[in-house]
């Protein structure tokens, strides 16, 4: 689907990816070139072999509009469900990355004759969290990227003892990781200056029990964006970390908190929609205006799609995302709230809460959660844990299940849609 709407007219794959593409390209005819990292089988192109070209095949530089013309097309999902192109322009990442680099929010050093920073490459590029805050920060400060093709637990600790990393991203399955197992001691992280968080809300709880591990030497700042701002449009100041917060805004730009009813601003400490607007926010979804318009409004604000709060210091506080929010007899219940309480039980290791319909209240909430290893924990213990610390509306109706892993997406997001496709068939 992505490569028909884009147009795509060549693909860049590993060789272990290939078979995957050859078959795409079965269905979209679209392709004229398959480009191998590695040896190129007949009717292939070698990246390597490209790379030798001395530049004449394309003697002639193409010029461009950096505020109009697009550098990258990533999808996302955005507020309305199925997956867009997401318009960015050579201005918006090079305005997102000198965002995040500012003097009030980094410690980032550029390369010099005796210093270089060292990055770890675990997240994926081919997502925007990947992409611009790990890649592209590497590249225009001249850091080193330790490239990990994917997380596997000894690997990990292993880039940590051999390459000294001092600026570490991670979503919150790694810090759950870093916290919970017993590979990772506190000098691990020795050389780490740095350690951000982002993709999705680690949680109070989660930070409380890093911290905990590892105490406060560590420069510990969470960050918020979507793909369709390029990413990033809040950032913890640096030495400015609010628990639960993920920060302030970057410079250039503003936010707000809007009523989802009336649109109108709301107050410190109010819950409502979040809306962005700055130099980073995309042109708009690729041949699809009806999207654009449906999140950016007429002013220029980006909606979007998160319920939010900001306290009187501009600090801006993630509740949920809109669409996740479970209606129960009118009321709403956010997924992460609940999430937070019962992983702070000291038995459970991961948990994922999503909403059920139901006959009377509309919906009710149903936890699904992984236990420590040798716990003897019941269902019933986790429902009766979260019931005695909220609203009777918040409580698990939709019962407690246990289950080996909580499903999620390459940078840590909860999949509720396939834990509620699999609970609708059941």
């Amino acid at each position: 689907m992505q490569m028909e709407n884009s147009g795509a007219s060549a693909v860049v794959t590993d060789p272990q990816l290939l078979p995957k593409v050859k078959e795409a390209c079965q269905i979209y005819k679209g392709v004229r070139y398959i480009i191998v990292n590695g040896p190129a089988q007949e009717g292939q192109l070698s990246l390597q072999h490209l790379l030798k070209d001395d530049g004449k095949a394309f003697p002639h530089n193409i010029p461009i509009d950096p505020l109009e013309d697009l550098i990258v097309l990533p999808y996302s999902s955005g507020t309305t469900g199925h997956p867009k192109g997401v318009m960015l322009t050579h201005n918006n990442l090079v305005a997102n990355l000198q965002q995040i680099l500012h003097k009030g929010f980094s410690n980032i050093r550029c390369q010099s004759v005796d210093y270089q920073e060292v990055f770890m490459g675990i997240l994926p590029y081919f997502h925007i969290y990947g992409l611009v805050p790990c890649l592209g920060l590497s590249l225009i400060t001249g850091s080193k990227s330790v490239t990990v093709p994917t997380f596997d637990p000894k690997s990990f600790v292993h880039v940590l003892e051999k390459y000294k990393i001092t600026y570490l991203h991670t979503v919150p399955p790694i810090i759950n990781f870093l916290t919970q197992s017993n590979l990772v001691k506190p000098h691990h992280l020795g050389p780490t200056h740095t350690m951000t968080c982002g993709a999705a809300p680690a949680g109070p709880t989660l930070i409380e029990e890093f911290f905990k591990k590892f105490g406060d030497g560590i420069n510990f700042q969470e960050g918020y964006g979507m793909t369709e701002a390029s990413p990033v449009t809040h950032l913890t100041p640096k030495g400015k970390f609010v628990i639960g917060s993920t920060g302030v805004v970057v410079p250039n730009t503003v936010a707000k908190i809007v009523d989802i009813n009336t649109g109108q601003s709301l107050g410190a400490n109010e819950e409502g929609e979040m809306c962005v607007k700055g130099p980073q926010v995309m042109k708009g979804y690729y041949k699809n205006e009806k999207a654009t318009r449906e999140t950016i409004d007429e002013d220029g604000w980006l909606h979007t799609g998160d319920l939010a709060k900001m306290d009187h210091d501009q600090n801006v506080y993630i509740v949920d995302r809109l669409k996740e929010l479970i209606k129960v007899k009118g009321f709403q219940v956010a997924p992460a709230e609940l999430e937070d309480l019962i992983r702070s039980h000291p038995e459970v290791e991961d948990v994922a809460v999503i909403g059920l319909p139901h006959d009377r209240l509309g919906e009710v909430p149903r936890a699904y959660v992984v236990l420590t290893p040798n716990s003897n924990l019941s269902e019933e213990a986790i429902a009766d844990y979260v019931a005695i610390k909220v609203a009777p509306h918040k409580q698990l109706l939709g019962g407690v299940y246990f289950t080996n892993v909580i499903p999620k997406s390459a940078t840590g997001k909860i999949l509720r849609r396939e834990l509620k496709a699999s609970a609708l068939v059941q």
